[in-house]
């Protein structure tokens, strides 16, 4: 269970957390205004941006200014009240209420008639306000209402007592506002009046906290000519001390998200690699700093991956994850154009109807369009950043050559893979997907525990997951080890019949069955340590299986050109041997062209190499073919078997030169000549070679025509020599 504490953006309070050197600046405000001598009232503004730590400096002061026994701290914060009259009241009552005596022994009881300065504070207020709230024309209503209320004292008169009793007390008064900027521009507006108002008491200070820019904006509304030169000429007139908070250095901004990172991944079991996190420093200090402006960036950011790690946990890179996710703050334009245009950042530049050089053009004006809203560092930063986490742009943009590396991607779940990019905004697996959770379980099992490792793969077959999981064991068969690689195989060979059901798999089923074939060949050639390769191909020949799926195993293994090493010779002249043997035990009494004829043609090959060469396939075949119907089935063993649109089902078509020609390299056509119809020796004596269009089916009685055409129109040796040379794939 994951417990990552997020962050609510708390101001800090005391000096031990100054992560910013900023204590000493607080310091220095308080004690301008503790030592202050002079009775007239001076304000201090305070500027810094959203986020930038106003709000903590403010405690500071407030600190330091808690321990002058002459100050009292007033902390008044306007954000909580919605319309100017209520502004007025509550600032007010709130200095009344922070001025009434508590007690006798704390000798903060002044009193003047019988009042206190805080009665008197709340008077003054009752009375502004009122007085504020009412029309001009009802002015002298209002204040005959009050009569009563302050006894019958004059507006002036009340506040020329208040300033004696501040004068009397020989105690300064500090009001702190804050958040000014986060007030409508109504509030504002008063807000500053009010200061205007009470800022001629003596021994009364004000320190001001906001975005100036925000409040210079409002003000300028309302005052001069409207804009915000007019706002902060305004501020000059009420601001005797303007001070910007000093500004967080880039190195330390980095270091405190750093360090709230730790402590929110040290929070939870979710391992990041060390090098991975190294990397991610690096990476965040060549990309982000520059936009890194603000203490309240990092708390955001370490909240969004405090929230989304544990949702992708084990199923994406985290360095990537840490990558992305700073990029949808720090440059949150970037980012919607990454997820809403995943094209121009994955894949390939090879497109239909498109050169690879015009796919590159239409790339280099797509990001020239949509970066040039960005500084010129900003610019080159963003392209470095890209060039850094997709490969497709750092070829765009340099030299770089890729070279194939889809399967490097992928197998580091990296965002630049096109299979594990939407995880990094969807915060899933997918449907159809295989979870890597689920296949490092299935993994695990294979190398300690095979029940388990059965279980889960029928779970994946049941799923309907095979396609997805075949993908990423093949992607990553080169990490398996001896063991993993041997429990697979036995596995895959058991539940080979799943493979072939049709109503799981309706889509690319041929090529999801032969590729599955080719990875028991790689494992086994590969991964399973020599002393096992051998037992366990003798396994997988004497198993449950179709004779298609050895064929195409063995086929893989005898395949000339592999990539990498190739395979032991004593393990290929092993399966020359087993494949024949199963064929002809598989075909009994048959002809095993008749039982296999897609497979005939590699089946004679290893006949004429592992018994005595062709005069024992010569006997076979005499044994064997005896009437025009076998025959026929021996010619479609050669003829070539097209699979096409314009056709509902596989069909044979001609029986060319080139198909005669690998025909008579393993045994002697004319032979059988004696078995055509009197029909078909006729139509084979003809000048021209009987044909049929690609797109149609010969008939039976046109490949036996064929066949005899070939007999009886003998090539010369330089074309047969040309068409032997042409191998297709067996």
């Amino acid at each position: 269970m994951h417990s990552f504490n997020f962050s609510n953006d708390k101001p800090v309070e005391a000096q031990p957390e100054d992560y910013f050197q900023r204590y000493e600046f607080a310091r220095r405000v308080a004690r301008v205004l503790a030592e202050r001598r002079d009775s007239t009232s001076i304000t201090v503004g305070v500027y810094g941006a959203w986020g930038e730590g106003k709000t903590s400096v403010m405690n500071f002061i407030a600190q330091e200014l808690a321990d002058q026994s002459d100050t009292i701290v007033v902390t008044f914060n306007p954000w909580r009240f919605s319309d100017e009259q209520s502004l007025l009241l509550a600032f007010f009552t709130t200095l009344a209420d922070r001025l009434k005596p508590l007690s006798k022994a704390n000798r903060w009881r002044f009193f003047t008639r019988k009042e206190s300065l805080g009665k008197l504070i709340a008077k003054y207020a009752q009375y502004t306000t009122i007085l504020k709230a009412t029309p001009i024309s009802g002015v002298a209503d209002a204040a005959s209402g009050l009569g009563k209320a302050l006894s019958d004292v004059p507006l002036e008169t009340l506040k020329d007592r208040i300033e004696q009793l501040l004068r009397d007390s020989g105690r300064k008064i500090v009001v702190i506002i804050d958040d000014i900027d986060r007030l409508e521009k109504a509030e504002i507006h008063a807000v500053f009046r009010l200061v205007k108002l009470t800022a001629n008491f003596p021994y009364t200070h004000y320190v001001l906290c906001f975005d100036d820019q925000i409040v210079a904006a409002a003000l300028g509304e309302r005052f001069g000519e409207g804009n915000t030169k007019a706002g902060h000429d305004f501020l000059e007139k009420i601001i005797q001390i303007p001070l910007r908070l000093p500004q967080a250095s880039r190195a330390d901004l980095r270091d405190y998200l750093f360090d709230l990172l730790n402590q929110a991944l040290a929070s939870t079991d979710v391992a990041i690699p060390v090098d991975q996190l190294e990397e991610f420093r690096t990476r965040f200090n060549e990309h982000f700093l520059l936009r890194f402006t603000t203490p309240r960036l990092a708390k955001r950011y370490v909240n969004s991956i405090s929230f989304v790690l544990p949702l992708l946990e084990h199923e994406v890179n985290y360095h990537d994850l840490l990558l992305i996710e700073a990029v949808k703050l720090f440059y949150p334009a970037l980012y919607e154009l990454i997820r809403d245009q995943p094209r121009y950042f994955i894949g390939s530049f090879e497109a239909p109807r498109h050169s690879v050089q015009d796919e590159k053009a239409r790339h280099t004006a797509f990001f020239d369009q949509h970066l040039q809203a960005y500084s010129p560092q900003e610019k080159a930063a963003v392209q470095a950043l890209l060039a850094d986490t997709f490969p497709k742009l750092r070829e765009l943009w340099s030299n770089y050559s890729r070279l194939n590396d889809h399967e490097e991607l992928f197998n580091s779940k990296s965002i630049g893979s096109a299979y594990y990019f939407p995880r990094y905004f969807s915060y899933a697996v997918t449907k159809g997907e295989t979870s890597d959770v689920f296949y490092d379980a299935l993994l695990t099992a294979l190398g300690h525990n095979p029940t388990e490792a059965e279980r889960l793969w029928r779970q994946a077959l049941d799923d309907g997951r095979f396609g997805d999981l075949y993908m990423r064991l093949y992607f990553r068969r080169n990490n398996f080890t001896s063991r993993q690689a041997s429990s697979l195989i036995h596995v895959m060979a058991s539940y080979e019949e799943a493979l072939l059901d049709k109503q799981r798999y309706t889509s690319n089923l041929f090529h999801r069955f032969f590729d599955a074939t080719h990875l028991v060949a790689h494992l086994l050639t590969f991964r399973v340590d020599e002393a096992e390769q051998m037992p366990l191909l003798e396994a997988v020949f004497a198993a449950d299986v179709t004779f298609s799926f050895v064929y195409e195993v063995a086929r893989e293994l005898l395949r000339p050109g592999r990539v990498g090493e190739p395979v032991r010779a004593a393990l290929q002249t092993r399966t020359e041997s087993l494949l024949l043997a199963r064929a002809l035990a598989d075909a009994a009494d048959k002809p095993v062209f008749s039982v296999y004829p897609t497979q005939t043609r590699l089946l004679f090959m290893l006949w004429v190499k592992q018994l005595d060469g062709r005069g024992s396939l010569a006997a076979y075949l005499h044994e064997h073919v005896g009437d025009a119907q076998r025959l026929l089935e021996l010619v479609r063993a050669f003829a070539p078997l097209v699979h096409s649109s314009a056709q509902p089902a596989p069909y044979y078509c001609n029986f060319g030169a080139e198909q005669f020609v690998h025909m008579r390299e393993l045994l002697d056509p004319s032979e059988f000549t004696h078995f055509l119809p009197e029909a078909t020796r006729i139509a084979a004596a003809a000048e021209e070679f009987p044909a049929v269009g690609y797109r149609d089916a010969a008939s039976d009685e046109l490949l036996l025509a064929q066949f005899g055409y070939w007999c009886t129109h003998p090539l010369s040796g330089e074309a047969a020599e040309y068409l032997s040379s042409r191998r297709p794939d067996v």
